[in-house]
């Protein structure tokens, strides 16, 4: 299981800094797959969010209704204590997110980086706006494809002489 959370995160760096998009990092926010990326952690992030209290509810009810049936005291004492671990796992969990909010927060307020790495944390929460700022990118990403430079280092589009 770790060798596969492991493979998943070097394919998604893999993904993200690949050679067509070597951007300057001031300029990652900007690239249609970075914003990608960070959308596909949004959904992650926010499946989480669902999945994790209903597991341990679902977990958490079918423990105790099954102590309650056996009517004996230590097996509901051990499965009230595993459910207080199971809470505390997930609220450990759910705040995972707000963790990584506040970090991007923090990158955003500096006066160098407010700009540059918003797309990326709203594509974090918001993921509405984040297919606008893709459908954006990649906009951009066609037009510089179709722009190039000539021998004297003035661009133009190609064919539109």
């Amino acid at each position: 299981m770790k060798k596969s959370i492991k493979l998943f995160v070097f394919g998604l760096l893999l993904f993200v800094f690949s050679y067509e998009n070597c951007f300057a990092l001031s300029e990652i926010c900007e690239v249609s797959s970075t914003l990608k990326a960070f959308k596909i952690v949004g959904v992650l992030i926010l499946i989480i969010k669902i999945l994790a209290p209903l597991a341990i509810i679902l977990t958490g009810i079918t423990s105790m209704v099954k102590a309650v049936i056996a009517d004996d005291e230590s097996e509901i004492k051990k499965c009230v204590s595993v459910l207080v671990s199971k809470v505390i796992v997930g609220v450990i969990i759910f705040s995972v997110p707000s963790v990584v909010y506040a970090v991007f927060d923090l990158v955003e307020k500096s006066k160098t980086t407010r700009s540059e790495f918003v797309h990326c944390s709203i594509c974090l929460v918001n993921l509405k706006v984040c297919n606008q700022f893709i459908s954006t990118a990649e906009a951009a990403e066609k037009e510089i494809e179709g722009t190039t430079v000539n021998e004297r280092g003035f661009s133009h589009s190609s064919g539109k002489f």
